[in-house]
């Protein structure tokens, strides 16, 4: 396989994929997938977190083959990111041991790993939302949460999620025992809100609140997806980008009786 990609739309996947990569765990991998349709992307998996961003490709040789899909090194591609930004373009060349990339900055050898890569999550699609509003929102109210009580009280360390599909609101909210927060805003809400089952809090851990900031400059809605299979919530934004977390699976903070 040998591909040529654009280097800015390359480093900008590198970066939102690892976002949630733990640097320690020396058995986790990218993966990098390239179909004969000139789609290409990266991913990670693991126990609580998904994340996958599409990057640009200009030309493409799979050598016959329909989809190619190889396991990186995460930890390289990490330190790789800063050699990588100064060219416009980056030629990668798989050779079933190793992948060859190489630009303006010079060439690079990316470790691969024999692992096994578990197919796309299934994913339902439960509503849209404002970008800027919603992870605006998510940021400040995740300065209320007390993460350091949270092994003693675990709702403490969470943003409660709840959907009102009656009003088209969803309604955000967060505590530390002593102030309370509420944003409530606008939601379209989805044909497949009702794979939600019986989930009507959906407790999402405050590190997972931070990771992903409003985007800047646009003004456009993000689609909530839901994993069932997992019970992992998560986005899916308009440029093809996928993001999903593991909910914290413990008793909500009753609301309505601090207000």
């Amino acid at each position: 396989m040998k591909i040529t990609a654009e280097t800015k739309s390359f480093v900008s996947a590198i970066q939102w994929t690892l976002k949630s990569f733990d640097s320690r765990d020396d058995k986790a991998f990218v993966a990098l997938e390239v179909t004969e349709g000139g789609t290409a992307s990266l991913s990670h998996s693991n126990a609580t977190s998904y994340m996958k961003s599409n990057f640009q490709l200009l030309t493409s040789d799979l050598d016959g083959e329909e989809i190619v899909t190889i396991p990186l090194q995460g930890q390289f591609l990490q330190r790789l990111m800063g050699a990588l930004s100064s060219a416009s373009t980056c030629e990668l060349n798989y050779d079933d041991n190793s992948l060859h990339l190489k630009n303006g900055a010079g060439k690079f050898t990316v470790p691969t790993f024999k692992a096994k890569i578990s197919a796309e999550p299934e994913l339902s699609e439960l509503g849209s939302v404002d970008n800027v509003l919603f992870f605006d929102s998510l940021q400040r109210l995740s300065k209320l949460c007390d993460a350091a009580s949270a092994g003693l009280f675990p709702a403490l360390g969470v943003v409660d999620i709840k959907i009102d599909s009656d009003n088209e609101k969803i309604v955000l909210m967060a505590t530390d025992r002593y102030a309370l927060g509420e944003v409530v805003l606008d939601f379209t809400v989805g044909d497949q809100l009702e794979d939600l089952g019986d989930k009507t809090n959906l407790l999402l851990p405050v590190e997972y609140s931070t990771l992903i900031p409003p985007s800047k400059g646009e003004d456009s809605t993000t689609q909530l997806v839901f994993e069932p299979k997992l019970g992992k919530l998560g986005y899916k934004f308009t440029d093809g980008r996928i993001a999903l977390f593991a909910l914290k699976e413990v008793a909500p903070i009753a609301y309505a009786q601090l207000k």
